[in-house]
């Protein structure tokens, strides 16, 4: 059993922001918030192969449901997933990050590993400007196999590394 945190997206979050979050929090999955508060879990390979299909926004990439928690004693945690038939449960969420809970750390390890996403290096980063809102962000299946190499969006002038 392990409690862990994972950064809170919404649905209407661009992609290339999402490969952002999980390069600069070091993880390898977040949490979407969607309407009327369902939370699903959403890892690299679900975002991978959502940019493989065209999606652009965080609402497009399939993810795994996330029952919440909160009604339940912690020492009721791990039977009121065994009865919905999950591993992960959302415990709550707070500015901006969630709390979960899986039953099994070799579950949710890879979850909090760092992800392998590709980063240009653009200049100029703004002051007080997020570098997840400036850099752009490569998936490694989209990535040149030498680096450093041009970053590909239309107009900036860094190197991906």
């Amino acid at each position: 059993m392990l409690d862990f945190d994972l950064s809170v997206m919404p649905a209407d979050a661009d992609l290339n922001s999402a490969f952002g979050k999980l390069f600069e929090d070091q993880r390898s999955a977040l949490v979407v918030e969607g309407a009327k508060g369902v939370y699903r879990l959403v890892t690299y390979p679900h975002l991978t192969e959502a940019a493989a299909h065209g999606a652009k926004l965080l609402g497009q990439v399939h993810g795994q449901r996330l029952d919440s928690l909160e009604k339940s004693s912690r020492s009721n945690y791990t039977t009121t997933l065994a009865e919905a038939d999950l591993t992960l449960g959302l415990v709550n969420v707070d500015n901006g990050m969630a709390s979960l809970f899986s039953v099994s750390e070799s579950i949710a390890f890879p979850l909090t590993a760092a992800s392998t996403v590709a980063r240009c290096d653009r200049p100029g980063l703004p002051p007080g400007r997020t570098p997840g809102s400036w850099y752009h962000y490569y998936p490694p299946n989209n990535a040149q196999p030498l680096k450093p190499y041009p970053c590909t969006v239309k107009g900036c002038s860094g190197q991906v590394w």
